[in-house]
């Protein structure tokens, strides 16, 4: 099989953007447990992980090997980027993929979360639905980001809870 050329660079670049974004995650993680943090609900991490890396690989697979990507929808997929970093940003040393809360820490209302409580959900369902749609993949975009819906709906009610719970 031989993969679209764009999705040749895009697909490990964003791979690589994520891996980058769980490292520094752990570390912030690491950095709050140590402050007395607690852990919520661990095990939701790896079914996204799952579903996300399963996500490119089938976008690669499917799509077909000439086929030019919609111009304006990888432009909104990067723009999506760029969100994705500035909220990243006003967490600090609070971003991580984890649930981890740290007793009487201050909410982030800065940035992007003066807007929107859970602003890189929002990207995440946003980039697998436009990047899929990027390269004409309107029913692996709608079963990807339907996934990825699914998975935020569970996880925002997780962190609601937990940060009642804490703060």
């Amino acid at each position: 099989m031989i993969i679209n050329q764009s999705l040749l660079y895009i697909i490990p670049a964003v791979a690589l953007a994520r891996t980058a974004e769980i490292a520094l995650g752990e570390i912030n993680a690491r950095k709050m447990l140590a402050e007395g943090g607690k852990e919520f609900s661990p095990w939701q991490r790896l079914p996204i992980f799952i579903a996300y890396a399963a996500w490119l690989a089938m976008l690669a697979w499917r799509t077909p090997e000439h086929l030019a990507p919609h111009g304006f929808m990888i432009g909104l997929f990067f723009l999506s980027q760029v969100t994705r970093w500035w909220a990243i940003v006003h967490l600090g040393g609070f971003w991580t993929t984890r649930i981890v809360v740290v007793p009487n820490a201050s909410k982030i209302t800065s940035g992007p979360y003066r807007f929107v409580s859970h602003p890189i959900y929002g990207v995440l369902i946003f980039e697998v639905f436009i990047l899929s749609l990027a390269f004409h993949q309107l029913g692996l975009g709608c079963l990807f980001t339907g996934i990825t819906a699914g998975w935020v709906f569970l996880r925002m009610r997780t962190e609601s809870r937990a940060l009642q719970m804490m703060l």
